[in-house]
């Protein structure tokens, strides 16, 4: 604790403090990373990207000509390893990813298509876990791109909002 004395002008109070400060620093030294967490990123063979040269460093050892772009390099690729058992296996997530969303084909309705609308989307009626999942029947009234449509009623009142494509199914009489 410090104690000025009360009539003391600014230069003896800060004499004062500067007199009574300690000038250690403590410094902990870690041998250890201090988070454990890897993360795995799969490196796309298509083309060039900015983890090209990092993973060309650590499968074959390949530097830049230019000195200095080496040393940056060996840092940076210091934080990563190559497991390939992991890059097998996000390599074939992706595989299996692409192979089902290209079969998943959004449904394509045209104008005056009957169609009911997904409960949940809309909210309107709240029938808890024995509720009904799909409302209607309501008519397309207007298609537009990516899977949009603006809908009516069955009297012809149009629905307010656009619905997309998942929120519908078609509706067979």
């Amino acid at each position: 604790m410090i104690k000025f004395p009360t009539k003391a002008g600014i230069c003896t109070l800060v004499s004062q403090a500067e007199s009574m400060l300690v000038a250690k620093v403590l410094v902990e030294v870690l041998h250890t990373r201090s988070t454990e967490e890897t993360r795995v990123q799969d490196v796309q063979e298509e083309g060039d990207s900015w983890m090209t040269p990092i993973y060309s460093f650590l499968t074959t050892g390949a530097l830049p000509t230019d000195e200095g772009a080496a040393e940056r390099l060996k840092l940076t690729a210091s934080n990563y390893t190559v497991e390939q058992a992991s890059i097998k296996e996000a390599r074939y997530k992706q595989s299996m990813a692409k192979f089902y969303n290209a079969r998943v084909r959004s449904e394509c309705f045209k104008p005056n298509d009957l169609v009911l609308r997904k409960n949940e989307a809309s909210r309107k009626e709240a029938g808890g876990k024995m509720g009904p999942k799909w409302e209607g029947p309501y008519q397309i009234a207007e298609a537009h791109n990516r899977g949009s449509y603006k809908l009516r009623t069955m009297e012809g009142k149009p629905v307010p909002r656009h619905w997309n494509a998942n929120n519908l199914k078609c509706f067979y009489v």
